[in-house]
């Protein structure tokens, strides 16, 4: 799982994909609803876009088979689904909330952005990875893999985006500073 994002973030799509020709669900975090969603990932950003599509379907499918609301929110977000990607999210939120597992509200929160970035909300994308990046549970998120990931392509070049890496880059503790500080700049 994480080699095939390794070689997303590397813009390794061909590897990618063969990584992917041998990776099999099983375990708690390696579901069949995430291998399809990384499987569409690859196919979409290698241009293989009706693939894609017919993959996002199936791995919708699979999600709500498997009541993963995280995967829903990604496969929402493949088809252009805006209204329900936030709906979708927003569920998952209550659940999170309601679980009181803050690493899955994480989740959400990344899922969430990422659906704001897709749909050209870039200050709510802003605001969602910098209370993101103030969570002491989101150690797996930093200015690097914001650097990389190509999902941050659509907002990449605005000043809001930029402004959020540069406060994050530097050394140090987070400043106390609200995420509609940081999405305001």
């Amino acid at each position: 799982y994480a080699r095939v994002d390794l070689r997303v973030l590397k813009r390794a799509y061909a590897a990618a994909q063969k990584t992917l020709a041998v990776l099999h669900p099983g375990g708690r975090f390696v579901t069949p609803s995430r291998v399809a969603l990384l499987r569409v990932g690859v196919n979409e950003l290698s241009g293989h876009l009706a693939d894609a599509r017919k993959d996002y379907e199936s791995a919708l499918a699979l999600a709500r088979v498997a009541d993963a609301q995280v995967s829903i929110v990604y496969a929402e977000i493949g088809l252009g689904n805006q209204q329900a990607a936030l709906e979708a999210a927003q569920d998952a939120r209550e659940s999170a909330q309601r679980s009181g597992m803050s690493f899955a509200l994480n989740g959400v929160r990344y899922a969430l952005a990422s659906a704001y970035a897709k749909f050209g909300d870039t200050a709510q994308a802003v605001s969602e990875l910098s209370a993101l990046m103030q969570s002491s549970t989101s150690g797996w998120l930093s200015v690097q893999l914001l650097t990389l990931d190509p999902r941050w392509d659509p907002i990449r070049h605005d000043l809001r985006f930029q402004a959020l890496l540069k406060k994050y880059s530097q050394p140090g503790p987070a400043s106390a500073a609200s995420a509609e500080e940081v999405a305001a700049t």
